[in-house]
């Protein structure tokens, strides 16, 4: 790579820079991951691969840049950095974007259309993810770039559902699904969202099958009275245990129902009468199985009531049909507003009373979902839960609450994950049925990937087979993330055996928070289930990023801040400055205002390094720098001084980022630039280094040596943070001839400064006095001045101390306790802890 040697630019330009470094970076391969070495010497992320749904945000910046830190520190320590970038392109979320963008829906096209126009969208919208991820400078390895629906992937899907079907882990049943009316697909708890909605309680009478006595009884669902199979209570409820063995009769339709007991209905709840519908809720389906109840469905899959017929169940047929047939084709609100008013007149709804209740939602789809049964495939998890909280418990959590996190999602599991999706653009379930006994036909594993639409299993001819129509939920196949970069799901079913050992299980999983509960899960449970063992050792959490108003980020609102236009203004080192202004977990407030300071530090970073560049660009360095301190030529006070603070921040740098801990990092070290280096240490040696008539030639080759040392190695430590003005000053201060700052092993090293007790309370004298002579010194700063120091305690500073005090504030002479406060009251002085500074003009 070549380095930069001649007159730096007046000022930093970012987008110039940035386009020949990306370049640059590219050509040399300076990210590339070796296939070579030994897995003891890498390093690997599982990299999140977004999901093909619409535009990258502000929080996808924000998240992806924590891991690219930790991935840039880690290779300067030398790690073989497998730092892979993949794209989740098939799926719901993906159609749902195709859908949007070319005002369709899929089950208006045929199959083969649908798949060609997913097919052409993913591919017109890759490149825009790829331009923002390349322009925030992740050091991603895009020769490791994978699709989760390449061939390759599909096949290690397909062979990750055989795997788990030979295993007894997945499985075909009719039973309890929820169901998206909107994308109109069966979807898992996984992509659940509940949110508060008001509604209300209806009290709604029932009639005594045989007898004169109404019961009364508070659901929340009323348009599904036609539904109703069922009336139950706790048999502890000593209010209904006469009606033991009793029949209601549903109001309007004249149903008769039996009134059972069950332990499962909350007495408290409404009236402690519960209609049992088909279905309305969860506890519905469970109540259906436990009492072998008959089933009345009435909601069609696009959530609209659908015909039903009341023949040989209604006491009054006709009376029935003809009041239902109001209801057909009505959405369910609008049904339970039509049934309410019938209700009313027959006078059955006794009262409605408000109330705000949790609803099961469809996480991309916003849609309220519908209970159904059906059949569907799923993979056990209920069973695994111990294990899998076992797992979590055993991985390294940042922050460690999050871990709270899975370990409430995992406990509040209620059904096994449903991974069928009866959609076009996915992964086809690898299945075909035997048209002569219903049995499940498998492909065989080199046949794979397959398309049961399209494609028949060996042995067998289109007419002896039934295909299955569904695709595989996204998520069973991007949470094989770890499996996929490795090429195999286990040991013993891989393309790459030795791969495989090098990359799974994984250091990193970097991630947002909202989907632990998916993609974290997903991946434990798969990995488990094919491997026995957790597929990373680190889970690494991004908090949210809200608008400046600190709120989620809507289009609707008006408050989403695009990549693109940040980008444009600032370039990507002041991003990423942003970025890593909190501590992992936390959210985050686009802010202007933070952007700016990160602007200010990038500019004050450029200024400095221009300063050193133009005076150590004639600095020869004929022996390693531990050489130098050792053989005294650099020896200076304030230089080993500098130095020591050097050492201390590679030192709390390593410790920080060894517990992920990159935004300490950067404020740790961005304060010591600003203060130790640039306030303090630059201004205190100025003297030396201009020494031009060569006084004090050794004095200033200390120095030099010095500035040279301390900007390389600022310039190495916000290097993981700053990736385009570190790589850009280095190419022209750099004398070693390395090829980029953020190549391997290029982490800057400790010295043994040999600074000892004594020396650093002489400093840190001397920069108290450096702080109260500024203070005085503001409204006059470049008048020359004796300076009269006078303390409690004496002064003993060395001679060079008191030499490159006096320089930086231009004063002839420091006098050290010569003469009493009370002499020197006429003069401007200042007082703080025991030390008096007083200043005279000459």
């Amino acid at each position: 790579m070549q380095g930069n040697k001649g007159d730096m630019l007046a000022k930093y330009d970012a987008r110039m820079i940035q386009k020949k470094w990306d370049e640059s970076w590219h050509k040399e391969g300076v990210y590339k991951w070796s296939e070579e070495e030994s897995r003891g010497d890498s390093f690997v992320i599982d990299t999140p691969p977004p999901t093909i749904s619409g535009a990258l945000h502000m929080g996808h910046v924000f998240s992806y840049c924590h891991s690219d830190m930790i991935a840039r520190y880690q290779r300067m320590r030398g790690k073989n950095v497998f730092y892979p970038i993949g794209f989740d392109d098939n799926g719901l979320p993906t159609e749902r974007l195709v859908e949007k963008l070319h005002g369709v829906k899929s089950k208006t096209l045929s199959r083969e259309k649908f798949r060609e126009l997913c097919d052409s969208t993913v591919s017109k919208e890759k490149p825009k993810f790829r331009q923002i991820l390349s322009g925030v400078g992740l050091s991603f390895d895009w020769s490791l770039e994978y699709s989760t629906f390449s061939k390759e992937n599909q096949r290690l899907s397909q062979l990750s559902f055989m795997d788990l079907f030979e295993k007894g882990q997945v499985y075909s049943k009719e039973d309890m699904v929820l169901w998206d009316p909107v994308d109109l697909t069966a979807i898992s708890q996984l992509e659940v969202e509940e949110k508060e909605k008001d509604s209300f309680f209806y009290d709604i009478k029932f009639k005594i099958d045989g007898g004169e006595d109404d019961v009364v009884i508070a659901t929340t669902r009323p348009e599904l009275l036609p539904a109703c199979v069922a009336v139950f209570y706790n048999p502890t409820d000593a209010r209904y245990s006469h009606l033991n063995g009793k029949k209601a009769v549903t109001p309007l339709f004249d149903v008769s129902v039996p009134i059972l007991p069950d332990v499962d209905v909350v007495v408290e709840k409404g009236t402690g009468l519960v209609m049992c519908c088909t279905f309305g809720d969860a506890t519905d389906v469970v109540w259906w199985k436990r009492h072998a109840l008959p089933t009345r469905g009435i909601i069609s899959t696009s959530g609209h009531i659908s015909n039903f017929s009341f023949k040989g169940i209604s006491y009054q047929e006709d009376k029935a049909k003809d009041i239902f047939s109001a209801l057909i084709g009505l959405s369910i609100t609008d049904a339970r507003e039509s049934i309410c008013d019938m209700l009313q007149k027959g006078h059955f709804l006794l009262s409605k009373r408000p109330i705000t209740h949790s609803v099961k939602c469809a996480e991309r789809s916003g849609a309220v979902l519908d209970v159904r049964v059906m059949k569907q495939w799923f993979i056990k998890s209920m069973e695994h839960r111990d294990v899998l909280l076992r797992y979590s418990q055993d991985l390294n959590w940042v922050p460690s609450n999050m871990l709270s996190k899975m370990e409430a999602w995992i406990d509040g599991l209620s059904m096994d994950w449903c991974i069928s999706r009866q959609r076009f653009f996915g992964i086809p379930i690898p299945v075909w049925y035997s048209k002569k006994d219903g049995s499940v036909i498998l492909p065989s594993r080199a046949d794979l990937p397959v398309n049961p639409v399209t494609d028949v299993p060996q042995g067998y001819t289109r007419d002896e087979v039934i295909p299955d129509y569904d695709v595989m939920d996204t998520w069973a196949t991007s949470c094989l993330s770890p499996q996929l970069n490795a090429g195999g799901i286990s040991a013993n079913l891989c393309l790459n055996a030795d791969r495989y050992a090098k990359i799974f299980p994984a250091d990193l999983r970097p991630q947002g928070s909202e989907i632990i509960r998916t993609w974290a899960f997903g991946t434990l449970l798969k990995s488990y289930l094919h491997a026995k063992t957790p597929p990373w050792n680190t889970v690494l959490i991004s908090g949210w990023c809200l608008s400046p108003d600190m709120q989620k980020m809507s289009k609707s609102k008006g408050n989403v801040v695009c990549p693109e236009a940040v980008m444009e203004k600032y370039g990507a080192d002041v991003i990423r400055y942003w970025s890593s202004s909190t501590k992992p977990g936390s959210d985050i407030c686009y802010s202007d205002e933070v952007m700016q300071d990160g602007k200010k530090l990038i500019t004050k970073i450029w200024n400095a390094a221009k300063f050193c560049y133009t005076h150590i660009s004639d600095l020869s360095l004929h022996s390693s720098f531990q050489e130098s301190i050792d053989s005294r030529k650099i020896f200076c006070s304030f230089d080993l001084w500098i130095l020591k603070i050097m050492n201390d921040l590679i030192k709390s740098s390593e410790e920080d980022f060894s517990k992920h801990r990159y935004h300490v990092v950067r404020q740790t070290v961005a304060q010591s630039f600003k203060i130790n280096f640039c306030s303090d240490y630059i201004e205190l040696v100025k003297a030396r280094v201009y020494d031009d008539v060569g006084r004090d030639k050794e004095g200033q080759n200390s120095a030099k040596m010095t500035l040279y040392l301390c900007i390389v190695t600022f310039l190495k430590l916000f290097a993981p943070f700053f990736p385009y003005i570190t790589e850009e000053l280095f190419s022209y201060i750099s004398k070693t001839g390395d090829s980029s700052i953020h190549a391997r092993h290029q982490w800057p090293k400790q010295l043994n400064v040999g600074f000892s007790a004594d020396a650093r309370d002489s400093i840190d004298t001397a920069l108290k006095i450096l702080g109260l002579a500024r203070k005085l010194k503001k409204g006059f700063a470049r008048t020359p001045v004796i300076l009269y120091v006078v303390s409690t305690s004496d002064i003993q500073l060395p001679q060079d101390v008191v030499r490159d005090l006096a320089s930086a504030m231009l004063a002839k002479r420091i006098i050290f306790n010569e003469k009493e406060v009370a002499e020197l009251k006429h003069l401007d002085g200042i007082c703080e802890d025991g030390l008096s500074i007083f200043l005279e003009t000459i």
